[in-house]
């Protein structure tokens, strides 16, 4: 990248960061940001849906939630600058689908028979409770 988009591509990405309030979310915006410049290799402002396709595919394997945090970053970056006029398309992220999580639900509801197994221990700790007291 030459010196001139990549110090245009800085400001930014540190005048976006100026509107943002806790130290993590600047850090970690920071540094997606900046690997987003170093992939698209190009002035942040002229970056098409092509670049954020491809940046998108090129982190695909990473976990749900790391790939979920930097969509919203990169989508609140262009959404902060079309607010502020100065960039004039459609945000290049809105066909980028978020990654769901891969975890399983933990819970389930209980079969009958295992409710009135339950209802059944229950009752024999208070009776035996009851009966020590």
């Amino acid at each position: 990248m030459n010196r001139e988009i990549e110090e245009k591509n800085t400001k930014l990405i540190n005048d976006y960061l100026k509107s943002k309030v806790a130290k993590n979310t600047i850090d970690s915006y920071g540094t997606i940001l900046r690997s987003l410049s170093n992939f698209v290799d190009k002035d942040l402002m002229e970056v098409e849906i092509a670049d954020i396709s491809d940046f998108f595919k090129s982190i695909e394997t990473q976990a749900f939630s790391t790939f979920n945090l930097k969509l919203i970053c990169v989508r609140d970056f262009f959404n902060y600058y079309m607010d502020e006029d100065k960039y004039d398309k459609k945000n290049p992220t809105r066909r980028v689908k978020s990654k769901p999580s891969n975890k399983k639900a933990k819970t389930r509801a209980l079969t009958l028979d295992e409710c009135k197994a339950l209802t059944k221990l229950i009752k024999n700790k208070i009776k035996k409770a009851k009966d020590e007291s």
